[in-house]
């Protein structure tokens, strides 16, 4: 493919102020013999870059159960159970004391973050969580997110991180989503079975093309591969993110995406329309309806602004924070479809005030939006 064509959509998800980093188990343990802290304290270093060009970084970090696992003096990953989610109790807790310590070097503070998929799926926990990053993110601190496998089965058995990781960057509308590995990326066929494999520069994370270079590249530590990586660039591409899959030892790799320097595989969205959008203007039901004035909609239709409190004049229906509803101008024409971030009960004391008085009304702020632009598809004008 002619590198050109990649030019536009590169340079917007470098551009992008939110970024995305995961960082998997086979190197952050060193294969499981100990926590890499050398790695961790390079990571650091370059996510103290990034903050510095004003990039707004979530570190998605695999590693609880091998931690745990190499805390515990266990010889290898136990089969049951229990002793996994036993192992990832302890690791965390380690894993939380190490990232702590090192990036305090660095000035910056972190919180963790443990998530199972069920949160990505109940609408409520999922507007919980984006705000939640939000408030670390705008305090300046550091979210780190894992899995939470002390609790989850499925996860446990079948998940990754790689797709976690994805889901983060769908929830935040990252730009960037950076997933560190063994490998060097993607090659057009298995490096270690052909050694003039080609290691895939630029595409677009929806080309079937690239399944047929995805062979059986499981760890004994993870449970992902290429594979899942790739499954990750396209969960991630839905919300328009670009996926760079590069080697986690490979000096200042991550920043160096912001020169062009970057040695690795950038997988990219051409979708004009993200999939949440699609999504949600395709909804036939909705659970109740906003009406807005004139300059509501306008700011809606044409300057793609988000809904604040001001601009509804009333709310038909009853229904619960993260709902789906209806938006309808004064002629009573359906403009867009949204999730909204209060429930009707709520909202019905604060139609028509300025955002900065919710707080005085409710005695709370979920979010200055009643809808936000990123979750909002229009659907008329």
């Amino acid at each position: 493919m002619d590198d050109q064509q990649f030019k536009a959509p590169l340079e917007s998800a470098v551009n992008s102020p939110v970024w995305v980093i995961k960082i998997g188990s086979a190197i952050l343990t060193d294969y499981g013999k100990t926590i890499d802290r050398a790695l961790i304290t390079a990571l650091a270093q370059q996510i103290s870059q990034l903050r510095q060009a004003g990039k707004q970084v979530i570190l998605v970090s695999s590693g609880a159960i091998a931690a745990g696992i190499q805390k515990l003096g266990w010889a290898e990953k136990p089969s049951a159970l229990p002793k996994q989610q036993a192992a990832a109790a302890v690791g965390q807790a380690v894993l939380a004391r190490v990232y702590e310590e090192i990036f305090f070097t660095q000035g910056i503070q972190t919180a963790q973050i443990l998530l199972t998929h069920e949160d990505a799926a109940d609408r409520k926990r999922y507007l919980n969580i984006r705000a939640t990053v939000n408030a670390l993110l705008d305090s300046g601190i550091l979210p780190i997110v894992n899995e939470n496998d002390t609790v989850s089965f499925d996860e446990i058995r079948f998940g990754d991180n790689d797709n976690l990781g994805a889901m983060v960057a769908n929830l935040t509308h990252a730009g960037m989503y950076v997933i560190l590995t063994d490998q060097n990326g993607l090659y057009d066929a298995d490096p270690r079975e052909h050694p003039s494999a080609k290691l895939v520069r630029y595409d677009f994370a929806d080309n079937p093309m690239l399944d047929t270079y995805i062979g059986q590249s499981k760890s004994t530590l993870g449970s992902g591969g290429m594979l899942t990586k790739l499954q990750a660039a396209r969960k991630a591409m839905n919300s328009g993110t670009a996926t760079a899959i590069t080697h986690g030892h490979r000096g200042n790799n991550i920043v160096s995406l912001l020169t062009g320097d970057f040695e690795g595989t950038l997988l990219f969205s051409h979708q004009g329309v993200p999939a949440k959008k699609q999504w949600l203007a395709s909804q036939l039901q909705t659970r109740g309806t906003l009406i807005v004035d004139e300059g509501a909609a306008q700011a809606l239709l044409a300057q793609g602004k988000s809904l604040l409190s001001i601009g509804i004049v009333r709310i038909a229906g009853h229904f619960p924070r993260g709902a789906i509803v209806s938006v309808v101008d004064n002629k009573g024409i359906e403009i867009a479809k949204g999730i909204v971030n209060y429930g009707s009960q709520d909202l019905e004391k604060i139609i028509g005030i300025p955002s900065y008085e919710i707080a005085n009304v409710l005695g709370f702020v979920l979010e200055k939006h009643i809808i936000h632009r990123d979750n909002l598809a229009l659907v008329s004008g």
